[in-house]
């Protein structure tokens, strides 16, 4: 939230709009700006303006961190001996995107590879459907064929439908 607070004092600077933010990110990326995104109460906490940030493109994000009993050797054991190491044992919900998507009023377009991995597909998918109650729009693309790399991967061609998807978002309302 600290960057937002700082973007939003030096984007002027720079000539840029305080109100015309779009926050996207690609795995763990894709996570935080959704993360940012939903969570209102604490950009408005950290001085960010409530209109700043216009909205989140996230790519392949996990958006549910929780798993009540993990197997041995997956990815879902690894969020909790990685990334979770020595935390709370609630951070797990407080810090996942679809816990705090209600009231959502930032436009989601969300992405994700059909051959993505089924935590990223399964969260993005709920989180797609708990933001189309929101007042915020929402989409969901998924990437035919695509896995968890090759939906960032793809970025390199400008004819990606991200793009056409961040273009609609950038139109002003």
């Amino acid at each position: 939230m600290a960057l937002l607070r700082e973007l939003s004092v030096r984007l002027p600077e720079w000539g840029g709009a305080t109100d015309r933010v779009l926050l996207s990110g690609h795995s763990a990326g894709g996570h935080l700006a959704a993360l940012t995104a939903l969570r209102g109460a604490e950009r408005a906490r950290a001085g960010v303006p409530d209109n700043m940030v216009k909205a989140c493109l996230p790519i392949s994000g996990i958006m549910d961190l929780h798993e009540p009993n993990p197997t041995p050797g997956t990815l879902e054991e690894r969020v909790y001996t990685t990334v979770l190491r020595g935390c709370d044992a609630d951070l797990d919900t407080s810090l996942s995107p679809l816990y705090w998507a209600a009231g959502n009023r930032v436009p989601f377009a969300l992405t994700m590879g059909e051959k993505d991995s089924p935590r990223a597909r399964k969260s993005n998918r709920r989180l797609f459907a708990l933001l189309q109650c929101q007042p915020g729009a929402a989409s969901l693309h998924e990437c035919a064929g695509r896995d968890h790399f090759q939906t960032h991967t793809d970025l390199r061609d400008p004819a990606d439908p991200w793009y056409a998807a961040l273009a609609r978002m950038m139109r002003p309302q």
